[in-house]
């Protein structure tokens, strides 16, 4: 009797253990999907190491380059292989479900580059603090730049074990991102980049966005470094001043003073806000390529109303010294300066010119 009991109750958890509630696999405790293939087209697969999502795993290829990557949570992920010396790899995308295995097929193997850089904190005494833990993104879904239509491409030599036949593949127009996190130094580096153009970017929460456009070429390293600054609020600002000679009493009249964005042209332009009720609104003037111009007046003073932000002012009067200044303008900030400029002395004025130069063949 108890030997039939043990047989029934046998049958009974087979049948649950087979049928499950919707009679497809049932997996019983998961812990996690595999993902398993072969990395093809290179020598020496075994010293091979695998990134999964950026992040470094303990398994490797063997000889053969099959390889199996066991306990990868449910969802999409990112797999690469990278060479010993972090130019040759391979890359796939793969969704792993809990508990099954996904095979991805051969992956081939060819020649890439790499991008590195450090990104740092510009501090209030314009010194440098290296940021650890910060994500970069390398992008190659991007507009608004200009790519080559064909970029001559250094001859680099292969590694060992990557024909040369791999650099000339078709490419399936797909996008492809790159990531990558600063250690304890500030610096970061992406392995195995395939060749193509990149928007490398960094967003810190109070820091300015930074932003690289690169080129990696294979068997060579691209460089992107950024010095992010304390981020300014969008906004408009004021910035007046005078321009004296070098006594500090003589106003210079008709000089010409220029602010232009800092970080380059075709800058967005912030929303213009007003002042307070009552108060004369603060009205940017036209401009272009985010250009702002005045001249001073007979007391040799000045004013302009500007976009807060990283600027950069020039001073410009004839037969005196040439100014320029980086400034930083907060949203309704209004920033009071005074110059004073020398006098330009023409070397050459009143003496002899220099001799000629004589060209020997």
């Amino acid at each position: 009797m108890r030997y039939l009991c043990g047989i029934a109750l046998v049958v009974v958890l087979f049948g649950l253990i087979g049928c499950g509630s919707g009679g497809g696999e049932v997996v019983i405790n998961p812990t996690g999907g595999v993902v398993t293939g072969q990395l093809t087209g290179v020598d020496n697969p075994e010293n091979y190491s695998i990134l999964v999502d950026g992040s470094e795993v303990t398994v490797q290829p063997d000889a053969q380059g099959n390889f199996v990557i066991p306990n990868l949570p449910p969802g999409e992920h990112n797999v690469a292989f990278v060479s010993p010396d972090g130019m040759a790899g391979a890359r796939v995308g793969v969704i792993v479900e809990d508990g099954r295995t996904t095979p991805v097929g051969p992956v081939q193997g060819e020649l890439g580059g790499q991008i590195v850089g450090l990104v740092m904190q510009v501090d209030g005494d314009g010194g440098l603090t290296p940021l650890a833990g910060v994500e970069v993104i390398a992008d190659s879904d991007f507009v608004g730049i200009d790519l080559p239509i064909e970029m001559p491409r250094p001859d680099a030599g292969l590694p060992d074990g990557v024909p040369a036949t791999n650099l000339d593949q078709p490419r399936d127009g797909d996008a492809v991102q790159y990531r990558a996190f600063t250690d304890e130094s500030g610096s970061f580096t992406m392995r195995a980049v395939t060749e193509g153009a990149y928007l490398v970017s960094v967003n810190i929460p109070g820091l300015e966005q930074g932003t690289s456009w690169v080129w990696v070429s294979p068997g060579y390293t691209a460089v992107a470094d950024f010095h992010l600054r304390e981020a300014i609020d969008p906004g408009v600002g004021t910035i007046r001043g005078s321009v004296l000679a070098a006594d500090g009493a003589t106003p210079i009249e008709g000089a010409s003073v220029v602010v232009f964005m800092d970080g380059g042209y075709w800058q967005p332009m912030p929303a213009v806000s007003s002042a307070d009720e009552g108060d004369e609104p603060l009205i940017v003037p036209p401009y272009y390529f985010n250009e702002f111009r005045t001249l001073t007046d007979a007391q040799g003073n000045f004013s302009l109303n500007v976009p807060a932000g990283y600027l950069n002012l020039s001073i410009w009067a004839e037969n005196y010294e040439y100014v320029f200044q980086q400034l930083a303008l907060r949203a309704g900030e209004v920033l009071s300066l005074t110059f004073n400029l020398q006098a330009w002395e023409d070397p050459w004025r009143d003496g002899e010119l220099p001799p000629p130069i004589e060209i020997q063949n």
